[in-house]
């Protein structure tokens, strides 16, 4: 965690990025001329055209472990929220006029 009032300086690599260990299964094609024939439009299995859905992925503001799932940025700690500010002493000076209003 960055601590802003401390000031410190963080570098990261972004570039470096886990890779799956594992390959994907090699396309099959069940007609080979098929693929020399342009006037032909493709055409796909049930199991090639079905749409998974998303159960794997969570949903935006699901917590676990101590984590909540915030769409674009992934699991992050959840530290419950909520604002934090400091009372300050105006002495009258707020919502004064500063410079000229013509």
């Amino acid at each position: 965690m960055l601590d802003v009032e401390k000031k410190e300086h963080v570098e990261t690599n972004i570039t470096e990025s886990a890779k799956s260990s594992s390959t994907p299964d090699k396309p099959t094609v069940s007609d080979k001329s098929s693929l020399t024939n342009s006037s032909k439009k493709p055409s796909y299995s049930k199991k090639q055209t079905e749409v998974k859905s998303g159960t794997s992925t969570p949903k935006n503001g699901q917590k676990k472990n101590g984590y909540i799932y915030v769409d674009g940025f992934g699991w992050i700690k959840d530290e419950g929220g909520g604002a934090t500010g400091k009372v300050i002493d105006g002495n009258g000076d707020i919502n004064k006029q500063v410079g000229q209003m013509d």
